[in-house]
């Protein structure tokens, strides 16, 4: 039986000799013009053929790779000094700044963003109506 060939831009996948598959990906080039790259590990080829897409998907929909080690105040920072920034008026951006380092970043900015659960969000409108703060 043939072996299929993967399309062009799906990366590809192999197994190690401990039994751990690999997935490999090119995700295009970053602002300085340098190949960026992905790898994902996982036990079986079905996850990590998920994990892959995944990945390059989030890399289509203009989420970072580094979101792993992204946290959500760092996200939610760098939102704030190019997407709002070129968006929204000067006094709702002050808002915004406002609003995100005195309400979400004490709460939940410490939380990695691939790790960002529904739970951490409603605990946080929890702890805000807890606070007395109108939602």
């Amino acid at each position: 039986m043939a072996r299929k060939r993967r399309g062009r831009g799906e990366g590809s996948i192999y197994e190690l000799e401990d039994g751990r598959w690999v997935g490999a990906a090119s995700l295009g080039k970053d602002r300085r013009g340098k190949r960026r790259r992905a790898k994902v590990y996982g036990r079986t080829k079905k996850e990590v053929q998920e994990k892959l897409r995944q990945v390059q998907t989030n890399s289509i929909a203009g989420l970072n790779v580094e979101a792993g080690t992204l946290t959500v105040a760092e996200y939610l920072n760098r939102w704030l000094d190019t997407t709002a920034a070129r968006s929204v008026r000067n006094g709702t951006l002050t808002r915004y700044e406002q609003l995100v380092r005195l309400r979400i970043v004490p709460h939940i900015g410490s939380v990695r963003l691939a790790k960002l659960t529904p739970s951490h969000v409603e605990q946080f409108f929890t702890d805000l109506a807890k606070a007395g703060v109108k939602l």
